[in-house]
């Protein structure tokens, strides 16, 4: 039995996946979220308190031959009964104006965007998936893959577009029916793979917001894997701390809304090896026993490698079952 194969049989039965016949589908890095009660208003703004309830992650992307890019991203995923709803916020560059559209047709407007994989069935050969590229001014596409044709095809998904642009930050807010994905549904227990990419003026190319692994677009394990469950807390990585001081300070919050009493463990693993888990170079543990109604933060100081070295730090929250809540992947 391969190296992969004989952990997915290991995950499979911590994670509860029913999906047991794709073990990619499994994979870390994958989230608990519960559903929401009260929708976020779509106007492109992350209010206060707005999205509390989903799940939040913050991206740090590698930036060039090595060191980590400065510019902060956020991002949130959250659903109920009929839609999805997705949020991101990205620092801009001092150049690029957000709040004034091109005076041409051919450039001179901001170049920045989000790029939002969305994987309805995870790693499903049979099954096709989306990308939502997001532009500033309301503007967006999509883009469909076919694992079996290889290539591109039509999938459009009329999207709940706004944006905004306020001190130094550009943010999104978006959402869509459920019905709008091929063969889509929330079903308990089951997962929605979802990549978070962007492109940054100030760092050019196309990034992906760590937390994930998504150094291929088409490598559909690599997506975080979003478990839909109602018994869940709620998961925010809140920050990754200043990460050009030579060290990450994550700071994971975890916001017990179920009735019950949870005791976690997280566990912060640095791995210089991203297939061999085994090689841990440090493991930092953290407890926490939360109350119903209560929160609770985790947090660790992580050196960061080297420039020019890479490794690969492990977030992993377990509740005292062995269920793990979060296994976020985050690229150094």
């Amino acid at each position: 039995m391969s190296k992969w194969l004989s952990f997915a049989v290991i995950w499979l039965a911590f994670t509860g996946f029913s999906n047991a016949e794709i073990p990619e589908a499994s994979y870390p890095p994958l989230v608990r979220v519960p559903p929401i009660d009260k929708p976020p208003v779509i106007d492109g703004r992350i209010s206060p308190n707005e999205w509390d309830r989903a799940f939040m992650g913050t991206g740090i992307a590698p930036y060039k031959a090595g060191g980590l890019d400065p510019i902060l991203v956020q991002y949130w995923f959250a659903y109920d009964e009929k839609n999805i709803y997705l949020a991101g916020r990205m620092q801009t560059h001092p150049e690029e104006s957000f709040d004034k559209p091109a005076r041409r047709l051919a450039g001179g407007g901001p170049t920045s965007h989000f790029e939002i994989l969305i994987d309805p069935h995870p790693c499903h050969p049979d099954h096709n998936w989306v990308q939502a590229m997001m532009y500033p001014f309301g503007k967006y596409k999509n883009v469909g893959y076919s694992q079996r044709i290889g290539g591109y095809i039509p999938y459009e998904v009329e999207w709940n577009y706004q944006d905004a642009y306020a001190d130094g930050f550009w943010s999104i807010e978006m959402s869509a029916p459920v019905s709008a994905f091929h063969h889509g549904r929330i079903t308990e227990g089951e997962a929605w793979g979802v990549l978070y990419a962007g492109s940054i003026q100030a760092a050019p190319g196309v990034y992906f917001f760590s937390g994930q692994l998504g150094d291929i677009f088409r490598e559909r394990s690599r997506y975080l894997k979003m478990i839909f469950d109602r018994q869940a807390p709620i998961v925010q990585v809140r920050s990754m701390g200043q990460v050009l001081t030579g060290k990450v300070t994550p700071q994971v919050l975890v916001n017990n809304i179920t009735n019950q009493v949870l005791s976690l463990q997280a566990e912060f693993s640095l791995r210089d090896k991203l297939l061999d888990w085994k090689a841990e170079r440090v493991k930092e543990i953290r407890k926490l026993t939360l109350e119903p109604t209560k929160e609770g933060l985790f947090t660790c100081e992580i050196k960061t490698p080297d420039k020019g070295k890479t490794e690969y730090l492990f977030i992993t929250i377990t509740e005292a079952s062995g269920k793990k809540l979060y296994q976020g992947v985050y690229k150094l």
